[in-house]
Formats: structure tokens, C-alpha cells, sequence
């Protein structure tokens, strides 16, 4: 699943609850891949509540390493 870089953090991880997935890329307002939250970032973000409102980008995993089909 891609969400905006706009998001919060609280509705990324409603969004991960509802499809049930494991990670989430971050995409910037052109459609880049800026960075991918996992759930392993949901699990410390859920234990304070009260990080939920913070933006995605200072809870993401920025620049991560891509590999492209072709690669081994």
C-alpha cells in the first residue's frame, strides 16, 4: 500500500489494521518513494498514543534501498 508523505502516523496505522498489511510506502507529492513504515515502526509508535497525530515522515524509514526485478 503507498500513502501520501502528508500523513499521520495514527492513520497510516489504521490504514495498515484495515488491509491487514505489514509495511507502507511512503510516496512524495510526485509519486516518488520517500521512505516505507513497517510494522515494526507501528509497534513503537502505538505504545504513546499521543505520537499518533505526528507526521509519517518523522516516524518513516527514509531513502530505503530499492532492488529492481532485474537485480540478484
Amino acid at each position: 500500500m503507498a500513502v501520501s508523505a502528508d500523513a499521520t502516523v495514527g492513520e497510516v496505522i489504521q490504514l495498515m489494521r484495515a488491509q491487514k498489511g505489514r509495511c507502507a510506502l511512503i510516496c512524495d507529492d510526485t509519486g516518488k518513494l520517500a521512505g516505507i513504515f513497517t510494522e515494526r515502526d507501528a509497534l513503537r509508535w502505538m505504545s504513546d498514543s499521543g505520537l499518533q497525530g505526528m507526521n509519517i515522515r518523522d516516524a518513516m524509514t527514509a531513502d530505503p534501498t530499492r532492488l529492481r526485478s532485474k537485480d540478484s
